[in-house]
C-alpha cells in the first residue's frame, strides 16, 4: 500500500513539472556598439503570453526613427544584438529564427540570420555593419512559436 501511495504522489508531482506553463514574453532588443546599448524601437509586434496578446503594427517608419537614437558604427565593424526578456519569468524562447538586415534606398540587405531549437537570451548575435557608408534602416526580427516582433533602428555607416 505505501508503495502505491509513493507510486501516485511521484506522477502527481511530476506531472505538475511536464505541465508547467514556460511562456515567454517579446524580447526587448538592443543593439551593442563599442560596450554602448541603444534601444531599438518595436515596429511590429505579434506575441501570445499565457493568453494575453500583445499586437503592435507601426507603419510609420519615419515616426518611430524620429524616437530612435541614431547609432554610428563604422563600415564592416562587428555589431551585437542583445535580446532581454521583457517579463520577469524563468520561460525559454523555443523554435526561434533571428534574422538582422539593413535598407538603404530601398535596396534590403541580409546582414545576419540564425534559426534555433532554444535559447535563454544569452546567446550572442553578432554581425557586421553593411560595408558602404551611408544611412541605413536597421531591422531586427525575431520569431519563436508562431510569434514574432520586429525592431528597428537608426545606422548611419562612415
Amino acid at each position: 500500500m505505501k508503495k502505491l501511495i509513493c507510486l501516485c504522489f511521484s506522477i502527481v508531482c511530476l506531472s505538475g513539472c511536464f505541465a508547467e506553463n514556460y511562456s515567454v514574453g517579446h524580447p526587448i532588443t538592443k543593439l551593442e556598439v563599442n560596450k554602448s546599448e541603444y534601444n531599438l524601437e518595436p515596429s511590429r509586434i505579434g506575441w501570445n503570453t499565457k493568453g494575453d496578446t500583445t499586437s503592435l503594427n507601426e507603419n510609420d517608419l519615419e515616426s518611430l526613427l524620429s524616437k530612435s537614437e541614431k547609432i554610428n558604427v563604422s563600415s564592416g565593424q562587428f555589431l551585437k544584438i542583445i535580446f532581454e526578456d521583457s517579463i520577469e519569468d524563468e520561460g525559454q524562447y523555443t523554435d526561434i529564427k533571428v534574422e538582422i538586415s539593413a535598407t538603404q534606398n530601398g535596396d534590403k540587405q541580409l546582414l545576419y540570420e540564425d534559426d534555433m531549437e532554444t535559447s535563454m537570451l544569452e546567446e550572442i548575435h553578432s554581425f557586421a555593419a553593411p560595408p558602404e557608408k551611408g544611412e541605413y534602416i536597421l531591422e531586427v526580427e525575431f520569431t519563436s512559436n508562431g510569434n514574432f516582433a520586429r525592431y528597428i533602428g537608426y545606422l548611419h555607416v562612415d
